[in-house]
């Protein structure tokens, strides 16, 4: 039987959730221009001719079947292979330069990662400590950072929520709002913490948020202070899609029939993706993963390493994938994202000097197939 105070704490409710749409439509999205992304890597060696060709004519092949839009960067050893194929825009037939921004989806996941390992690399979290130390507002007490990292947290996923809470899906939805719900309870815990893995976007959306509480800046501030522009990564940001709408990028992320993608609510949240970046950026992450130059060897180690199993050949450590490659005697390191229309792909060996770096703006014809393209360099 419904009580009529039941109704009243549900109407309450609903009407918190209300302001919080109405307060978030207040916030404009303004038009900024997107900064020229200048070319670093000219003077690196390059692959020999037959190298070259044998990748140039698989992607040409999906591409003549409309299977592949978008750019590549492989690297072995010293030298690089690149290419773009297709449109930024498939209305407008803009062609794609090898060193356009993308969205990169969950691709943005590793970066993360390194965000918060930077922390702990500077003594101020530890992997064990409780969200809640650090996220009041979270009901999860018993709920680590590390398995945050790790997606054995349990916590749901806030899109499965989301869309019958917020109820107006012109209007973005922040980290903070979505931080709000979980105030008040209404992302679901599914598992007892540790007990298993779930890959979740939660979880790294958390992180961003736990960096921005630490750190004291706003979580694209602090990628962009500290890791961005250390790295010298001049074309990566983390969107802020209050203030920068996703369609005045120049790529545009499409539907399999060709139509750009709208922008959606969820634009707003960042940490599980919100990353925009190049594939020569994406290659000075490679580099700094076998360097080392802002976080300790002993931590890229540990992110690099199998934390949680997912299936039988299937790890993930901090931020990565982990599966191992026996044609390569060697541990294939990696991450994909959908997104949005966008289809990314970050692979590296962990021993090694071999990475392959795909972005793609349409999702028409499926994932690559890591097998196939890791044979073809």
């Amino acid at each position: 039987m419904i009580t009529r105070a039941l109704v009243a704490n549900r109407f309450s409710l609903f009407l918190f959730f209300l302001g919080l749409v109405l307060l978030s439509c207040e916030r404009k999205i303004e038009h900024e221009t997107i900064p020229e992304v200048i070319i670093e890597a000219d003077s690196m060696p390059k692959f020999d001719a037959s190298s070259a060709a044998q990748i140039d004519d698989y992607f040409q092949e999906l591409y003549a079947h409309r299977h592949f839009n978008g750019v590549a960067l492989f690297a072995s050893n010293d030298a690089i292979h690149t290419l773009a194929l297709g449109y930024k825009n498939m209305e407008s037939k803009d062609s794609l330069a090898v060193n356009d921004q993308f969205q990169l989806a969950s691709v943005s996941k590793p970066f993360t990662s390194f965000g918060i390992l930077l922390l702990v690399q500077k003594g101020l979290i530890q992997l064990q400590d409780p969200v809640s130390k650090y996220l009041n507002c979270t009901p999860y007490d018993n709920v680590t950072i590390e398995q945050l990292l790790t997606h054995t947290s349990g916590i749901g996923y806030y899109a499965y929520v989301t869309d019958g809470l917020w109820g107006q899906p012109e209007c973005l939805m922040s980290n903070g709002d979505l931080l709000t719900m979980m105030e008040c309870e209404e992302i679901p815990l599914y598992f007892e913490p540790g007990r298993a893995f779930d890959y979740c976007n939660t979880n790294y959306v958390l992180l961003a948020d736990i960096i921005e509480e630490v750190s004291g800046k706003p979580f694209q501030q602090y990628m962009k202070e500290e890791v961005f522009e250390k790295m010298g990564m001049s074309s990566s940001e983390i969107i802020d899609a209050f203030s920068k709408n996703p369609s005045e990028y120049s790529v545009l992320g499409h539907y399999p029939n060709g139509d750009a993608k709208s922008i959606s609510y969820l634009d707003g949240i960042v940490g599980d993706k919100g990353m925009y970046s190049s594939v020569f950026d994406l290659y000075k992450f490679y580099m700094e993963s076998k360097k080392g130059t802002l976080l300790s060897d002993s931590l890229w180690n540990e992110a690099k390493s199998p934390r949680a199993k997912y299936s039988s050949r299937g790890f993930y450590g901090y931020g990565f994938r982990i599966q191992p490659m026996p044609q390569e005697n060697d541990t294939l390191i990696y991450h994909n994202g959908w997104w949005g229309g966008f289809r990314t792909y970050f692979w590296m060996l962990k021993n090694n000097n071999k990475c392959a770096i795909i972005l793609t703006n349409s999702i028409r014809g499926g994932y690559l197939s890591k097998e196939e393209i890791w044979s073809l360099f």
